[in-house]
């Protein structure tokens, strides 16, 4: 498998980086950066995939050797991926490299609590520092690098000014404002831009064999996150689950009342119940803008609200502040208490 024939879109990155690799004059460090969901980490799989290649094309990986073989599955030995994660990472690092070799523009999304600590920083270090097994080189991948901990963004330095000889590293991040100006200031820098509605749209008729109006439908609704679009179609259960807790927040009587119903929900992932309100609501307000032919929910799916185009306007910006709190810890049942209220006032 090679990681460049499922990169979508992202015609200029594409071409940026084979030309470094056709001219042979790939930068010790890259910082891929670009929207949630736009493929940082499939281009960082891919441009690793490449510099370890033992017969590369015209700038691409041959797909057929050794070292594309086993990069493909993840068993590369000179290949070595930081994430934001726990400081025990037993049972994370599987489920991560699991669920990056299933899908990588469907991998979990880190959260405000993770980060990327100095320890794990030096342990990269290390490992870039021995001989290659394969002789090719080495490559260390840091994803959501904007999750390192300074005293780990500032032990990385190092690295990025005086790399072992034959090693690449690759940075991505959505944030990348939020890394060291030195550190950021040491990679060439790859951006992407959001992914667009028909390529979302054309990727999605190609995977679930969707009719082209549902498929663009849910492309709009991703906002250019392929990730965000492939969660909206395998989510069945908990798009009944928010189209239930809409109905219920609309007939809670009080706020102890409200408070109470979501025990029920309680259970269920706030961010992809959240998702799944926003779609809904999204999903009233062009019907009420006569755009019915926009929605991503069928009619009966959906839930009539029959309020002002400018109320619900001002209740999808407190579900984007729900969404704030939740990456900043707040507890997942007070985030949904808050949407439930202000569902509540949203009818009066």
């Amino acid at each position: 498998m090679k990681f460049w024939d499922i990169l979508i879109d992202q015609a200029e990155a594409k071409k940026l980086v084979r030309s470094m690799f056709s001219s042979g004059m790939v930068p010790h460090a890259l910082l891929v950066h670009g929207p949630v969901g736009s493929g940082k980490h499939l281009l960082a799989l891919a441009l690793a995939q490449t510099f370890l290649c033992e017969s590369p094309e015209e700038g691409l990986p041959c797909g057929r050797c050794r070292s594309c073989s086993s990069f493909a599955s993840f068993e590369h030995p000179d290949v070595h991926i930081l994430w934001p994660a726990p400081s025990s990472l037993s049972t994370e690092e599987l489920s991560f490299r699991r669920a990056l070799a299933e899908d990588p523009y469907a991998v979990p999304r880190p959260s405000g609590s993770l980060g990327i600590a100095i320890d794990r920083v030096r342990d990269l270090q290390h490992r870039l520092s021995l001989k290659p097994y394969r002789g090719r080189g080495k490559v260390g991948i840091l994803f959501d690098a904007e999750y390192m901990r300074p005293e780990a963004a500032n032990a990385l330095l190092k690295t990025l000014e005086e790399p072992p000889r034959g090693t690449l590293l690759v940075l991505t991040s959505s944030a990348p404002e939020r890394l060291l100006p030195t550190v950021r200031s040491r990679c060439q820098e790859v951006p992407l831009h959001p992914l667009p509605v028909d390529a979302v749209a054309e990727e999605l008729m190609r995977r679930f064999n969707l009719p082209h109006e549902g498929a663009v439908a849910v492309a709009r609704a991703s906002e250019g996150d392929m990730g965000k679009a492939l969660k909206l179609l395998r989510e069945g259960d908990i798009k009944r689950r928010a189209r239930e807790f809409l109905e219920s927040a609309l007939k809670a009587q009080s706020p102890l009342d409200a408070f109470l119903r979501t025990e029920e929900v309680g259970a269920l992932p706030a961010g992809e119940l959240l998702e799944w309100v926003l779609v809904m609501l999204r999903d009233e307000l062009l019907e009420s803008f006569g755009l019915p032919e926009r929605r991503v929910l069928r009619r009966d799916e959906g839930l009539p609200l029959k309020v002002s185009p400018g109320k619900l306007e001002a209740f999808l910006d407190e579900v984007g502040r729900a969404y704030d709190m939740l990456s900043k810890n707040m507890p997942a049942k007070l985030v949904l208490w808050h949407v439930w209220l202000q569902l509540r006032n949203l009818r009066r």
